[in-house]
């Protein structure tokens, strides 16, 4: 089950804090795989206990268990898509962004450079095996 599905089971159940942790949540899902609970209950003013207990009542084994689930929904989001890249600077009318695909479990890393045109949509892939 998917973070924002849970949330939304347990919606009625959870009070002011565990919402406030949610939306740190929501807006860091980019940056949680690198975030500690320690950095979480900091950055929120609440001890890492709180955060746990959100984890708990989400279902989650644990604040581990719930990072490496939100990420993978992050990276799985759009086909496989795991990081979009800003975007680049380039000339005026082209605009460029760097997408980078990671399959896991076969060692695969694509990376992706879609370069939107005046014309139309021009993509190449360079794909570099582990």
């Amino acid at each position: 089950m998917k973070f924002e599905e849970r949330v939304l089971q347990q919606e009625f159940t959870l009070n002011d804090t565990d919402d406030l942790i949610v939306d740190y949540i929501r807006k860091n899902k980019a940056n949680l795989e690198h975030l500690s609970i320690q950095k979480v209950a900091e950055d929120l003013y609440l001890v890492p206990n709180s955060i746990m207990r959100l984890c708990k009542k989400l279902g989650y084994k644990g604040f581990a268990e719930m990072k490496f689930l939100v990420n993978n929904e992050v990276s799985t989001k759009f086909g496989g898509v795991a990081q979009l890249g800003e975007h680049l600077p380039c000339k005026q009318g082209v605009r460029s962004s760097i997408l980078l695909i990671s399959t896991k479990g076969r060692r695969k890393t694509e990376t992706t450079t879609v370069r939107r045109e005046s014309n139309g949509l021009v993509a190449q892939v360079v794909r570099a095996h582990a």
